[in-house]
């Protein structure tokens, strides 16, 4: 369970009572303490609502040193008592409640780990209850701890103390993965909830080798959409999302520092090295919505703003786009792919056995079916007609409608400027002549023997991009 909405609202404090009524031994301790914590929060936005408080307690004669006297007074017996002085409606100083309740917070996560150590220590046979579903007593002492933190709005305890706490059981007898695995799932949740904008650079590592353990590394991507960019270790991020292939993460990275290609170059990638055409098809549609995204000025994934003019403007973009779609020819994505490593590098090295050697032991037809047919003219465009055809010109065809743009631009935009051209075409006819290069030379044939007939154009069926 965490916390929803506004860490003070009502909802959330009842929420946060909730789990800390089920304490064992700080039951009493840590339900007591929200309950002073409310109690001083009420009191003092009590005088602002009540007109009549400060008349009441203004001296009529005009004279103000009684008044004053009697707050002084108050004041010393609030010191000297320590407590609640109901009598003065005041309640306990903020502070030394909130680290009332830390303390508390603390120790309960520190008993409860212990318990898990002993019960461990009874279930010795029994070496997997942490790895990847902890104690419920972990997760409980997880979720309170992350809960009261943010209510309190103190994540540098959470940071600074709670998460070292579960991070160093291990070395206490508990399994690490199954504690640190705990805390970070509820860190997880406090995330996608909008509750916390970034991690430290051990949590955010330890997070994604925590779910890429139990084998949910999409989670992670999860995450990344909803942290903020500049609090991120990006160098750390970008390598560990190409390294399981987040690909959401990474465009809406690149697009955050204004690299709009490089994105439409892994994606490709991934197209081409594909081990199934539902793979294919799977990383098509997102590159299609992603296309789809920034023709329309929009950031991807869809639903999250306007793109902003860091990367340049929309025409700048979809020139840059559109031109590597169509002039980059085979042996400039391989040389691309090659230099950035990770899996494209594998696809490009695939590319480039499948075409000298043929298929290689061990490998499929189809997990070489488009690496064997990327071949010139337009191999980019190829790669998008092969697995969805009515999709993909649905998506160019968006593009194109309206806009001014002519042929040097994309030429220009895709590094591949021309000496001279004896007429100058707009990019709705540079498209259209493309697709009729391919028709002319045999690959839509080829697409549709490849697919049993379906004419390359799986999946969605109706010209528009899913996923």
């Amino acid at each position: 369970m965490i916390c929803q909405g506004k860490i003070r609202d009502s909802t959330t404090e009842a929420n946060v009572a909730y789990v800390l009524q089920d304490v064992r031994k700080f039951k009493l301790g840590l339900f007591y303490a929200l309950k002073f914590q409310q109690t001083s929060q009420q009191q003092q936005i009590q005088p602002q609502q009540q007109p009549g408080h400060q008349r009441r307690n203004s001296n009529p004669t005009g004279s103000d040193t009684a008044g004053s006297g009697g707050g002084s007074a108050a004041a010393k017996r609030l010191s000297a008592g320590g407590g609640l002085a109901r009598s003065e409606g005041v309640g306990a100083e903020p502070q030394q409640v909130e680290q009332w309740m830390l303390s508390l917070m603390l120790g309960h996560a520190t008993v409860a780990l212990q318990a898990a150590h002993k019960q461990q220590q009874l279930q010795a046979g029994n070496h997997t209850s942490y790895v990847q579903q902890p104690s419920v007593a972990v997760r409980a002492a997880a979720e309170i701890c992350v809960c009261l933190c943010l209510l309190l709005s103190r994540v540098d305890v959470l940071f600074e103390r709670v998460y070292p706490l579960f991070s160093r059981s291990g070395s206490a007898g508990v399994n690490a993965g199954g504690a640190v695995g705990a805390v970070v799932e509820v860190l997880e949740l406090a995330v996608l909830s909008d509750l916390l904008e970034s991690l430290p650079p051990e949590i955010m590592q330890a997070l994604v080798d925590h779910f890429a353990e139990v084998g949910q590394p999409e989670r992670v991507e999860g995450c990344v959409l909803h942290l903020s960019i500049m609090s991120l270790d990006l160098n750390q991020v970008i390598r560990l999302c190409e390294s399981v292939g987040l690909y959401s993460a990474l465009t809406s990275i690149y697009n955050h520092i204004g690299d709009y290609r490089k994105p439409l170059l892994d994606l490709l990638a991934a197209v081409a090295g594909a081990g199934s055409f539902a793979e294919a098809h799977r990383y098509c549609c997102k590159l299609l919505v992603y296309l789809r995204c920034c023709f329309r000025g929009l950031k991807f994934p869809p639903g999250t703003g306007y793109l902003s003019s860091t990367g340049g403007s929309i025409d700048s973009i979809k020139s840059a786009l559109l031109g590597s779609l169509l002039y980059l020819d085979r042996q400039d994505l391989i040389t691309e792919w090659q230099q950035s490593g990770g899996r494209a590098a594998t696809a490009a090295a695939l590319i480039t056995t499948s075409s000298s050697n043929g298929p290689t032991q061990g490998s499929t037809l189809k997990s070489l079916m488009f690496c064997a047919g990327l071949s010139d003219p337009h191999p980019a465009l190829q790669l998008l007609l092969s697995v969805d055809v009515a999709a993909a010109v649905a998506v160019l065809s968006e593009m194109t409608c309206g806009w001014d743009a002519v042929e040097t631009d994309l030429r220009v935009a895709a590094g591949k400027p021309a000496a001279e051209l004896d007429s100058v075409l707009v990019a709705t006819q540079v498209v259209v002549n493309s697709i009729i290069a391919l028709l002319e030379a045999g690959k839509f044939d080829q697409w549709s023997h490849m697919h049993g007939g379906s004419g390359g154009s799986s999946g969605s069926g109706n010209g528009q991009p899913s996923g």
